[in-house]
């Protein structure tokens, strides 16, 4: 692959892409948003159900159709040499907790796309290395919504977990710390820099473009967010 050419990760086969598929519809229906709203007695009520279910399956495979799992694989970037390159791996913002983040990483400057400020980083020399730009959605796409006293599985700190797994994958292959810069927008800014400061060690090097997440400062409660 010549410099300057955006990498993927390895492809997927078909049964990855079906595993990526099926993690996705287990999140949502682990968020029980489609749960309890419909009795179980009646004939009528449990038409009512299986309509409900069946627009609810609807709603969740739309959802989740859309991914490219070469892009959500926590695995290193094609080609990504330790004693060749330094790695930026860029991770977009998010919506809101309930509703899938989106994957478009093949366009550039979209909300669910790599900038092109980022990729025109491919091939770049840095001293005796060059840059690889390892554009990642995390396999993390819903969490629980910021009112739940659970905040560990928050969608911010669920996709965190995620980057700190991608980190763990590249120091297997052989790159330092130091050598992985993970860069991101919004949330993905936000889940870096929770990354970072629960793993330290892991994850040296972040770059937060506007790191926003959960409204305003001034709303927030300091005792929750930091």
């Amino acid at each position: 692959m010549g410099d300057g050419e955006l990498r993927r990760a390895p492809a997927v086969s078909a049964g990855g892409l079906a595993a990526d598929y099926a993690n996705c519809f287990l999140q949502l229906l682990a968020l029980r948003r489609f749960r309890g709203r419909v009795g179980s007695t009646g004939t009528s009520k449990s038409m009512a159900m299986t309509k409900y279910s069946l627009l609810a399956a609807a709603i969740l495979l739309s959802a989740c159709k859309t991914i490219d799992p070469q892009f959500t694989a926590i695995q290193p970037v094609a080609g990504a040499d330790p004693d060749q390159h330094i790695v930026v791996v860029y991770t977009h913002g998010s919506t809101t907790s309930r509703v899938p983040d989106g994957c478009d990483m093949e366009t550039n400057d979209r909300p669910w796309g790599l900038p092109k400020s980022i990729a025109n980083l491919e091939g770049i020399a840095v001293g005796e290395k060059t840059l690889v730009v390892h554009a990642f959605c995390t396999p993390s796409r819903t969490g629980e919504p910021l009112t739940s006293s659970n905040s560990s599985r928050w969608k911010v700190r669920n996709r965190s977990r995620d980057l700190l797994a991608l980190a763990a994958v590249y120091q297997s292959a052989g790159f330092a710390p130091d050598q992985v810069v993970f860069k991101g927008h919004s949330a993905g800014g936000y889940a870096s820099l929770l990354a970072q400061m629960d793993k330290p060690g892991a994850i040296t090097k972040v770059i937060a473009f506007g790191p926003a997440f959960a409204g305003k400062r001034a709303s927030r409660d300091p005792s929750v967010y930091r």
